[in-house]
């Protein structure tokens, strides 16, 4: 018997049967769909991160900060509290913070330390990021308000309202914490925005040592998370043009340092010994996407897995409906074998049925994502309107072709025993047998 006429006969066995083959195919498509969506998610998560990681800083450059046990701990910050004019508080809680009182785990490095990772091999450049010393804002009710550092560096924030995080902010630019809306008078973030606040930075710029304040206005414009870990209560000031100008009339202290790898040198090797003796804590952006990369392959890990217990739950579906189909026709293989037809081929014809089901399960739940995908720019713009040029789902077609071909190859290995059961019959036992 050809092959060619083998695989007739199956295509017309599965329409006769019909509705069997598409609910067995479907329960395929499910896991087909489910695995097909994860990769093209993983897809876009991957670009994602790749194009926030090209926005935010070079790969040639390593973030150098003091090292702290403590530089990651995520924290909830209390609303700033009423001060005097001595930035002593006038109603003082155990979890509020002074102005004058400096968090003991907030560490800031000198220009001994700069000196020092300049004298690394490896290095071509170090370039200092000021932390300004905050001290007071000014309430809607003209009283001063405690708060604490003003980080002037253009860094992602986790900012909930206003900007965007690609925003670049310019000179009397700030964001400010969403505690801040009692202090300002107002009652949502919305409000906030474009709001005036006058913040007074600490300075010891005067001869005799006495601490002189500087004071400067700014316009609100993004709001940032409370629950801001290391930012704390502060007003996060991203301008270059402020910090400058503040620096030069307020105290400032270095925050970080931005150390530049000499081309051809070992990127790692540098930051190892950025690193050794505990005394900094370096940090790149190729850290930033190797972590955001292992997070997506995880969650599409998952979202794969939970696709093949499906797949898998499946298979044990085909089995079923072939070994029905096989009791359903033993007359029908009795007559072939009888007419002469081998049992090799009447094993071909049930696990091609197999297979067909197998493609057709995979080809339904592969275009079915490739739909979905076709709405992405939809979806994304749904989920995060702020993010220009944002894909969510990005459709693998190399991943989708060998999924399918995989799924065909599963279908003939489910098919296998049917197939073999059909193809030991005794066709004077089938014929017999009603």
């Amino acid at each position: 018997m050809r092959r060619l006429d083998i695989v007739n006969r199956a295509v017309r066995n599965l329409k006769q049967a019909r509705i069997r083959t598409i609910l067995t195919s479907l329960a395929i498509s499910i896991g087909a769909f489910t695995i097909c969506l994860s990769f093209a998610l993983g897809n876009g998560a991957r670009d994602y991160v790749t194009k926030i990681v090209r926005e935010r800083g070079v790969s040639d450059v390593i973030t150098v900060f003091p090292y702290s046990d403590s530089y990651n701990s995520p924290a909830s910050y209390p609303p700033p509290s009423k001060i005097d004019e001595n930035g002593h508080e006038l109603e003082p809680t155990s979890t509020s913070h002074n102005a004058d009182n400096s968090s003991s785990d907030v560490k800031f490095l000198t220009k001994e330390d700069g000196e020092k990772l300049k004298e690394i091999d490896g290095v071509e450049n170090v370039e200092p990021t000021y932390s300004l010393q905050g001290r007071s804002f000014t309430g809607v009710d003209g009283a001063q308000y405690a708060t604490r550092s003003y980080i002037a560096e253009d860094r992602s924030m986790p900012l909930v309202y206003g900007v965007n995080q690609d925003h670049v902010f310019q000179a009397g630019e700030i964001a400010v914490p969403e505690n801040y809306i009692e202090p300002l008078g107002v009652k949502s973030n919305e409000e906030l925005i474009n709001k005036k606040i006058t913040v007074t930075f600490e300075s010891w710029l005067d001869k005799s040592e006495k601490a002189v304040n500087y004071s400067r206005e700014f316009t609100i414009v993004g709001v940032v998370n409370k629950t801001g870990g290391w930012l704390g209560t502060g007003i996060v000031i991203i301008s270059k043009a402020d910090e400058k100008d503040i620096c030069e009339n307020a105290l400032c202290q270095v925050a970080s340092y931005s150390v530049k790898v000499k081309n051809g040198v070992d990127f790692n090797e540098v930051k190892n010994k950025i690193q050794s003796g505990n005394q900094y804590f370096a940090q790149s952006m190729q850290d930033h996407h190797q972590e955001l990369f292992e997070a997506v392959n995880v969650g599409e890990t998952g979202l794969v897995l939970f696709g093949l217990l499906i797949i898998l739950a499946s298979i044990f579906g085909i089995i079923n409906t072939q070994y029905i189909s096989v009791l359903e026709r033993k007359r029908q293989i009795g007559m072939m074998k009888a007419l002469g037809v081998r049992s090799k081929d009447v094993s071909k014809l049930f696990r091609y049925e197999a297979c067909a089901i197998g493609f057709f399960g995979a080809m339904f739940g592969s275009v079915l994502a490739f739909i979905l995908t076709l709405f992405s720019p939809q979806i994304s713009n749904a989920i995060a309107p702020t993010r220009d040029g944002l894909s969510l789902f990005v459709f693998d077609f190399p991943k989708t072709l060998l999924l399918i071909l995989s799924l065909m190859v599963v279908g003939i290995l489910a098919g296998y025993f049917p197939a073999r059961k059909a193809s030991k019959l005794n066709p004077i036992d089938a014929l017999r047998d009603i």
